[in-house]
């Protein structure tokens, strides 16, 4: 199976309705099926970070997808660890 990397823009763009790149996030969905989805704490944390200033709907359905990513066999969310960021930090 394919795995795909999602990065924080991916996740803003499916999920907040005002977003310029929605459509095209929704699409690429679409065309990537089926796929293992990759994502991290790091990316997580900045898509709450992201929307948690734009409005209650908007913060509970990043926190619901959170929930759901991790606890999806699916998915992979990988952990944060301080190697882990340094390594990013490198980049």
């Amino acid at each position: 199976m394919r795995k795909v990397f999602a990065d924080t823009g991916y996740w803003i763009a499916l999920l907040n309705p005002h977003d310029d790149l929605r459509q095209k996030a929704h699409t690429i969905s679409k065309q990537i099926q089926p796929c293992r989805i990759i994502t991290s704490e790091m990316v997580l944390a900045e898509l709450l970070n992201s929307l948690a200033g734009k409005g209650e709907l908007l913060r509970g359905v990043a926190t619901k997808l959170t929930d759901t990513l991790s606890n999806t066999p699916n998915n992979e969310v990988v952990p944060q660890t301080s190697i882990g960021f340094r390594e990013a930090l490198r980049y």
